[in-house]
Order: C-alpha cells, then structure tokens, then sequence
C-alpha cells in the first residue's frame, strides 16, 4: 500500500506536505509511510480514498482501477476542491473572484467564452 500511496501522490502532482494537508497529516507522515517506516491505518485509508477519489481495493491490492468512476458533476467538484485547497496561496483570492464573476454570466456571454475557449483548442 505505501508504494501505491506514492503513486497516488506524484499521479496527482502533490508535494508530500500538500498531500498530507489534505488528508490531515504532516508531510513526515506521508514521508515514513511512502518509504515503508509508518503503517497506514483504516482510517488514514478511508481518508485517502474520499479525498482523492481512489478505489479502496485498488489502495489496498492493487487491484482494478486506481480512481473512482466519477459523474460529470463530481468531477467538476473534485476539481474545484482542489483548486480551491490552499488558502494560504498567493492567488487564492484571485482564483475566488475568477468563480465568483462566472457565476454571475449569463448565456449569451457564456457562449462568448466557449467560442474563445474552441479557438485556444484549436
């Protein structure tokens, strides 16, 4: 399980303290278990699975897929989660007032948006 926690960590791109802070540990504590030194308790397990949205069994055996089949809308809010998971960041404020104006558009300026997202893709 240790080595499939490291897996989950860099697959996510967290630092050890930032995967950590996420579950409500300290970056040591991740440390001593990616490394083999620290056993991962039940409940640490369950924490990981519903933060980051792994399979127990995939955690647990290396069995199946490593991720949760998602639905549309639980992906967006994973994905909000962690935009939104460092306050203490420099730019937390700005990333709040970019959501909090897209929440105020209407239709019509929502379409101009999607017209300059499919020229960037493009």
């Amino acid at each position: 399980m240790n080595e499939r926690i490291k897996i989950i960590r860099k697959e996510l791109n967290l630092t050890l303290e930032k995967f950590g802070q996420r579950i409500g540990v300290t970056r040591a504590a991740i440390s001593n278990i990616e490394s083999g030194n620290r056993k991962v308790t039940d409940q640490m397990c369950r924490s990981i699975c519903r933060e980051f949205n792994i399979r127990e069994d995939w955690l647990r055996n290396g069995t199946g897929e490593m991720f949760e089949n998602l639905s549309d809308e639980e992906k967006v809010a994973s994905i909000l989660g962690k935009i939104f998971t460092d306050k203490d960041s420099d730019i937390y404020d700005f990333k709040m007032a970019v959501f909090r104006e897209l929440g105020k558009l209407e239709e019509k300026d929502w379409a101009v948006i999607q017209r300059l997202v499919d020229r960037i893709t493009k």
